[in-house]
């Protein structure tokens, strides 16, 4: 099923508001996974039993694993609140684009 922005703008607005608006309140480790759906720090192996990848091919699973990895890390030493002016600006800047 395909996600269209535009029509779901106000609930992602939203979310990310309310994230801002508790930025200090909220676990940003719990958050993140919650939303990766597994505890961090994971193995390889743990991972890729978490997320069902046993029979993908090893190669691609082990890139996706230092995907995961590196975003992770690169979010270390940013706060929920800078993350949540981020995604609220690229968000109200891809509206405008919906909109003209």
């Amino acid at each position: 099923r395909r996600y269209e922005i535009h029509e779901h703008i106000e609930e992602v607005l939203e979310f990310w508001n309310g994230v801002l608006e508790r930025a200090d309140s909220i676990d940003k480790q719990a958050l993140l996974e919650e939303k990766l759906g597994h505890p961090l720090p994971i193995s390889y192996e743990d991972w890729l039993k978490d997320c069902h990848y046993e029979k993908l091919d090893k190669k691609t699973t082990r890139w996706l694993y230092q995907q995961e990895r590196g975003f992770v890390e690169g979010l270390r030493d940013v706060s929920l609140k800078e993350i949540a002016r981020q995604r609220i600006d690229e968000f109200t800047t891809t509206l405008r684009k919906y909109i003209l």
